[in-house]
């Protein structure tokens, strides 16, 4: 549920497959995520969860109660089918997730440049886009 800072908590059980991928899966959403490393279906599991409860507050849906990680339960058919499992409680933060996403979105931008600099670019098929974000990262120390 959610509590003052906008920070949502879930129980989630993570699946290892026999070919190393990662399911994730949402009892009290009945929903299953997943990724290619650990890492990623942690990352896919946070974005679901960010995705699921931003859809169902803005159509007036009403989240179900968190369960405890206590009571829930893993799915002996798909436990079946994997290496192994782990249950674990999923948690994002709403503002800071939607400000990240936000940051990752591209905007169009118009660069003024000599004429044969662009001309030789298209030549040797560099990307534009590309230099001008990897000059700009490395001029900001990002």
């Amino acid at each position: 549920m959610e509590n003052l800072n906008n920070r949502y908590e879930y129980p989630a059980i993570f699946y290892e497959e026999f070919d190393g991928r990662y399911s994730v899966q949402f009892p009290d959403f009945d929903e299953i995520t997943d990724g290619r490393t650990l890492q990623e279906a942690q990352y896919m599991a946070v974005e679901y969860l960010f995705a699921k409860i931003t859809l169902d507050k803005k159509d007036s849906r009403p989240l179900p109660t968190p369960s405890s990680l206590d009571v829930i339960s893993t799915d002996p058919d798909l436990f079946g089918m994997c290496k192994s499992h782990f249950k674990t409680i999923v948690a994002v933060d709403m503002d800071t997730f939607s400000k990240y996403m936000e940051g990752k979105q591209t905007v169009r931008t118009n660069v003024t440049m000599p004429k044969y600099l662009k001309d030789l670019a298209i030549e040797q098929h560099i990307n534009i886009s590309s230099v001008v974000q990897e000059a700009l990262k490395q001029r900001l120390n990002l």
